[in-house]
């Protein structure tokens, strides 16, 4: 069935609701690794792009938080997005549906931004 409102006289009634919502969003990327940061940065300084000095923990900790953030992005928004979208339009008894990880389910060494946005996910549809 369609998700539509009919506007009628004095306000819109829904006339028909999702039977399921699926939401298949996702992405995946791995921690920064620290060495490979180094030699990237001593490569930019090398060509003069890097200005005078790099912090390399204070960029290791910029780096390490847009992962989180992309990741956080990619698996845990939609799933507040769609869960939205559901309070709307899916129908009494409809399905809401999302991709889960077992990355959620135990601790995930090397991709800690994945396994948080994933237990998030988690969390938040099971909340």
């Amino acid at each position: 069935t369609n998700g539509m409102k009919n506007g009628e006289e004095g306000g819109e009634e829904m006339i028909g609701g999702f039977d399921a919502i699926i939401c298949a969003s996702g992405g995946w990327e791995g921690d920064v690794d620290f060495d490979d940061m180094v030699e990237d940065l001593e490569e930019k300084e090398a060509l003069g792009e890097g200005g005078v000095h790099w912090d390399v923990d204070e960029e290791y900790v910029k780096r390490s938080a847009k992962v989180v953030d992309r990741m956080m992005k990619m698996n845990f928004c939609p799933v507040v997005a769609a869960s939205l979208i559901g309070e709307q339009f899916l129908s009494p008894g409809g399905l809401f549906v999302i991709i889960g990880a077992s990355a959620a389910l135990s601790p995930t060494p090397g991709m800690i931004g994945y396994g948080s946005a994933k237990t998030a996910a988690h969390h938040y549809l099971q909340t």
